[in-house]
């Protein structure tokens, strides 16, 4: 594995994309970035990459650019007379409400869908973006890119409703009702909150399990800045998935998973 992948926090296959890239199959190398990063044309433009820090080529001379790479491949995508839009899997007949639309409710979302989950987002805002809309100057991350990613997932059969907050335990018991599970995606909690909405408390948040990202309400999920400090939204955008990846185990009957970093061993 090579060691710009194990230090992406989404694990994505770069030295794949790069091949095809040098190939010319720019359709591919887009596949290869959606099948695990649900916002690449945003994180082309804010993510530290923390995946050239660990670049081989780095000790020669250079890292290469990987960020601007998929940065190149998901506007080159956006520009596209039809941008590439994921096919998800068969449907399942599982639902999800996913609360909060920042970079982590979103790549979860797009993970369901994929995974052939109905799908429904619930915001606060009147926008889907989150801290990505109101926290990052326009002028790094132009609102109109954050549009058409949130377009894209939309594309795929999510639903989405807006200037809607998750304030009481009534609430979240109307969504275990309509909903087979739910995932707060919710940025960071008070006490208060976590009373009124009967979840345990973690060190910086909602309580989880540990690797499975299941809350202390049956059915009830949590990720991102809910439950710990999250100030990388590639990071953030990762926990998305993961979570995703935990609600698709429970929703097919399976215990999820816990996330582990695989065993890697290497030779200098």
């Amino acid at each position: 594995v090579g060691p710009c992948q194990r230090a992406c926090p989404a694990q994505m296959d770069i030295p794949r994309m790069l091949r095809q890239m040098v190939d010319g199959d720019w359709q591919g190398a887009t596949a290869t970035v959606k099948q695990d990063i649900a916002l690449p044309a945003i994180l082309g433009r804010i993510c530290p990459a923390p995946c050239e820090k660990a670049c081989r080529r780095g000790h020669a001379d250079t890292p290469l650019a990987i960020c601007l790479l998929k940065r190149a491949v998901a506007d080159a995508d956006l520009a596209a007379a039809t941008p590439h839009v994921p096919d998800p899997a068969p449907p399942t007949g599982k639902s999800v409400a996913v609360v909060g639309a920042g970079p982590t409710g979103l790549a979860a979302a797009y993970h369901l869908r994929l995974g052939g989950h109905a799908c429904t987002i619930f915001e606060g805002r009147a926008a889907l973006g989150g801290a990505m809309r109101h926290a990052i100057a326009p002028d790094r991350l132009p609102p109109a890119v954050i549009d058409q990613e949130v377009a894209t997932i939309i594309a795929m059969g999510v639903t989405c409703h807006t200037d809607w907050q998750l304030e009481t335990s009534a609430q979240l018991d109307d969504l275990l009702a309509r909903f087979d599970a739910v995932a707060l995606a919710v940025g960071p909690v008070d006490s208060g909150w976590l009373t009124r909405l009967g979840l345990t408390a973690g060190r910086h948040g909602i309580h989880v399990d540990h690797g499975i990202y299941q809350t202390s309400r049956p059915q009830v999920f949590a990720a991102g800045a809910a439950i710990a400090v999250c100030r990388m939204a590639a990071r953030a955008v990762a926990d998305g998935k993961r979570m995703a990846a935990a609600i698709d185990a429970a929703l097919h009957g399976h215990a999820p998973e816990p996330f582990r970093h695989r065993f890697s061993s290497s030779v200098g």
